[in-house]
């Protein structure tokens, strides 16, 4: 079956503990995947971060924790890449549910290549819009107009990781944001219906608590967020029309097909 993988920071043993009770509850094998911290430690990795793209896109830099998260994705991403099999990639503070999750789970190996990732958690994105594309052992597929804005668990596939590597040269947003940026990297925006877990309350988020603290920005700096932020919106409903375009078209024909 798929590898399952569980980033888990080495000092978080409650989380790691957690995870390994749902895990067992379930009857499952996991991975627990050390991750990179970006606090306490420095990575080879660390050097993809560019702090003046971040600083000209943004105006201020990205924390230390954000950064060993986007580090431990990356691994992860490599590992898929290299195996060239589909991984399941959560976050230790995850809560799952059980019986959606496991549907996923069972039926996983029958996913068509082209859903290279699928979000398995709730969409958090406002004004954001479903279409489902494919139903599966009683969940849907559904494409989704705005990213999921967060990484708490994903199923991906070897040629989603490789086309999230290629889109990394520089990073400069948190890891769950470029992965929402789909019209950039090219790695559809997929999600389950109903949602397979979400994350654990109780559990603080430890890239949260470590905000730099915020800053005046200039007149300049404000400037260019906008600037950025439209683009990024223009470029998003654009890439969501060619979808949808193609959508129908496909649809025409498969119609038209089955009428012959």
């Amino acid at each position: 079956m798929i590898e399952i993988y569980i980033i888990n920071l080495e000092c978080s043993e409650a989380r790691r503990k957690n995870a390994l009770f749902q895990a067992d509850t379930m009857g499952l094998e996991i991975r627990i995947f050390k991750a990179i911290d970006g606090k306490r430690q420095d990575h080879p990795l660390f050097k993809n971060y560019d702090d003046n793209l971040r600083m000209r896109k943004k105006g201020k830099s990205m924390t230390p924790a954000q950064i060993g998260c986007f580090a431990s994705h990356y691994l992860l991403w490599e590992t898929c890449a290299k195996r060239s099999e589909p991984v399941i990639i959560l976050e230790d503070d995850v809560d799952i549910f059980n019986d959606t999750f496991l549907k996923f789970y069972q039926s996983v190996r029958l996913l068509n290549k082209k859903y290279e990732c699928v979000r398995l958690f709730d969409n958090k994105s406002k004004h954001h819009r479903a279409v489902a594309v494919e139903r599966m052992n009683g969940l849907e597929i559904a494409k989704f107009t705005k990213g999921h804005m967060g990484t708490t668990g994903y199923y991906l596939n070897p040629n989603g990781a490789k086309k999230f590597i290629r889109g990394a040269k520089n990073w400069f947003l948190p890891v769950d944001i470029y992965m929402d940026r789909f019209w950039d990297h090219h790695v559809e925006c997929y999600g389950t219906i109903p949602a397979c877990l979400t994350n654990d309350t109780k559990f603080h988020s430890t890239i949260a608590s470590d905000r730099a603290k915020s800053e005046k920005r200039s007149l300049e700096v404000k400037v260019q967020r906008e600037i950025f932020s439209a683009c990024e919106q223009i470029r998003r409903r654009i890439h969501n029309l060619k979808f949808q375009t193609s959508l129908f078209w496909g649809d025409l024909k498969n119609n038209f097909r089955s009428h012959q």
